[in-house]
């Protein structure tokens, strides 16, 4: 089941099925944690950690990085693990609440800006519970309870925590994961060839512009 008729289920399944439980935090993750408050340095000793900038667009940017020094407990402590949910709960008004899966590789540690959550796997796929944070549904939530401060936006912990999540079965999520992969794949592979499109009319421009100066078009 792909595409329309997927996405058409899907939304039935979600707001309407009375199997589909509305649920909190609690119910499918561990506490919300903070991240470490230990200064980072750009000299590259010790672990990366991410800091609010890395949480862009719904993904983790694992550029600009800067590094911390931890004592073995705190490693233990904030290090990540494939399938962390990192949210801002300290940027702008437009960034806060927004979330990013981790899923790279080696030690990476957070900062004290960002939240983690840790779903449960029997319960929930990680990315869908992401990309329901940053979807509409979740940016309401996030809209009426985040606090302003000048400049800044905030949600604190346990105000995450009680976020409501509209969750079908674990089969359903994962067919919906599939489903926008496969979209996002043909978005990808079009916006290349629109790229390319571009920069071989760039190039042709001269030639022809020469041409038609010369009288020979």
């Amino acid at each position: 089941m792909h595409g329309k008729r997927l996405l058409r289920f899907a939304r039935n399944d979600v707001v309407t099925n009375p199997r589909c439980p509305n649920l909190v935090w609690s119910d499918l993750a561990a506490r919300p944690q903070y991240g470490t408050s230990q200064k980072a340095h750009a000299t590259p000793n010790g672990v990366p950690i991410l800091r609010m900038g890395n949480v862009q667009n719904g993904t983790l940017s694992y550029s600009d990085r800067k590094y911390v020094e931890l004592s073995a407990k705190d490693l233990k402590t904030f290090q990540l693990n494939h399938g962390d949910i990192l949210i801002n709960r300290t940027n702008s008004a437009e960034l806060v609440g927004k979330a990013g899966l981790f899923n790279r590789d080696g030690d990476f540690v957070f900062a004290s800006y960002l939240v983690r959550l840790v779903v449960d796997p029997a319960k929930a796929v990680p990315e869908y519970i992401c990309r329901y944070i940053n979807s509409r549904r979740g940016r309401e939530y996030v809209e009426r309870h985040r606090t302003r401060a000048i400049g800044q936006a905030n949600i604190n912990a346990r105000k995450i925590a009680l976020m409501p999540v509209l969750l079908p079965s674990l089969e359903m999520q994962q067919s919906l994961m599939a489903c926008l992969h496969e979209a996002e794949t043909k978005v990808n592979s079009l916006r290349r060839m629109q790229e390319k499109s571009a920069r071989d009319i760039a190039a042709l421009m001269p030639v022809v512009l020469a041409d038609a100066f010369r009288g020979e078009l």
